[in-house]
């Protein structure tokens, strides 16, 4: 019986900081949680990230990933070497502007599928020329006529999934938000502005 206990002892002890390291990682982006220094996020990606320092205190990690099949830049933000937010960027370029559409369409499943049902899911159009043309709704974000989103939130983070465009260029990204790290990034643009003064 004593070694049962002891046994289980040791379960528990080697058990619970694993199980609190798992819930720990879902608390950030990918495998990394929020807080986390550029060093440690460069531990769980394959590959060396471009860096760019950006403005005052804040650090940019890219990489190139896949994400639903589709080609992704994956970006990390740092302010005070802390991570504060994250980005998946669509890569793919295409020359009909509805596969952009269909792009949007495709990461939204996937994000309703992990995350439930969207708290905002919306088209907006700030000029209504192709509103009623369905078949020219790729060409409606390219101009800066239309543009859909889509979000949803849990204790720690804010996701939103964003396609717009103007010029006749499209972005379309999935952003991740830290909830508890966005005063330290608000701080470090403000700063910035400051330095800049």
């Amino acid at each position: 019986m004593r070694k049962f206990v002891i046994w289980w002892c040791l379960i528990v002890f080697i058990v619970m900081p694993i199980a609190a390291q798992s819930a720990e990682i879902k608390s950030g982006f990918r495998k990394s949680s929020w807080g986390w220094t550029p060093k440690q996020v460069m531990a769980t990606e394959k590959g060396k990230p471009q860096t760019t320092k950006l403005d005052g205190n804040r650090t940019l990690l890219r990489y190139k990933n896949k994400l639903a099949g589709l080609n992704m830049t994956v970006a990390y933000i740092f302010a005070s070497n802390k991570l504060v937010r994250a980005k998946y960027l669509l890569s793919d370029t295409h020359s009909n502007n509805n596969l952009y559409l269909r792009d949007y369409d495709t990461l939204l499943n996937v994000l309703t599928e992990k995350y439930g049902e969207p708290s905002a899911n919306d088209r907006s159009w700030n000029n209504d020329l192709y509103k009623d043309d369905i078949e020219n709704w790729g060409m409606a974000v390219a101009v800066g006529h239309m543009l859909q989103f889509a979000s949803w939130e849990n204790e720690l983070t804010t996701i939103s999934e964003m396609i717009q465009g103007d010029n006749f260029r499209i972005t379309l990204g999935v952003e991740y938000s830290s909830k508890k790290y966005e005063k330290v990034e608000n701080d470090a643009v403000k700063q910035e502005q400051s330095d800049q003064l």
